[in-house]
């Protein structure tokens, strides 16, 4: 799992890591995400479920991850 650029060049796993859960990340992924890699988050802790997630969102054309995860509310705005 190697963790790529984030659009802003800055990291926000962080920041969220305490505020949500694997279980909202795989639910906002869901369509955009195949089922092998939301059984992989299933498996993670919470702060490498989101860094993968982010990664996993890169890869799939997602172009701004944290945009992505606003917008399911899975994220807040700040």
């Amino acid at each position: 799992m190697e963790l790529q650029a984030f659009p802003n060049g800055e990291d926000p796993r962080h920041e969220y890591e305490d505020e949500i859960t694997a279980k909202e990340l795989i639910e906002a992924c869901k369509g955009v995400l195949q089922a092998e890699d939301l059984s992989e988050l299933a498996e993670l802790e919470v702060d490498e479920a989101l860094g993968y997630t982010f990664t996993l969102l890169l890869e799939n054309d997602v172009e701004d991850p944290e945009a992505f995860l606003r917008e399911k509310g899975v994220l807040q705005s700040t």
